[in-house]
């Protein structure tokens, strides 16, 4: 499991990759609520009242060369 603090668009939140394989589990924590993929089920964040939405295609998060996670462009 990788955890990290990551920046999108000059913010900072909280980066958390699960290796599973051929597809991870990828989640991300900022303040006003998340991200995860398609692994987790977006009906209960939504039955709980928390932000959240669902991504596909997490391909596009990719390890720079000091290992950090980050958005490919």
């Amino acid at each position: 499991m990788q955890v990290e603090m990551i920046e999108i668009q000059g913010k900072k939140a909280l980066g958390v990759v699960i290796e599973l394989g051929k597809a991870p589990i990828v989640f991300i924590r900022a303040d006003l609520g998340f991200i995860m993929c398609g692994f987790l089920d977006i009906s209960v964040a939504n039955n709980i009242g928390k932000t959240c939405a669902k991504v596909m295609g997490v391909a596009c998060l990719v390890r720079d060369r000091g290992n950090r996670l980050i958005r490919r462009h």
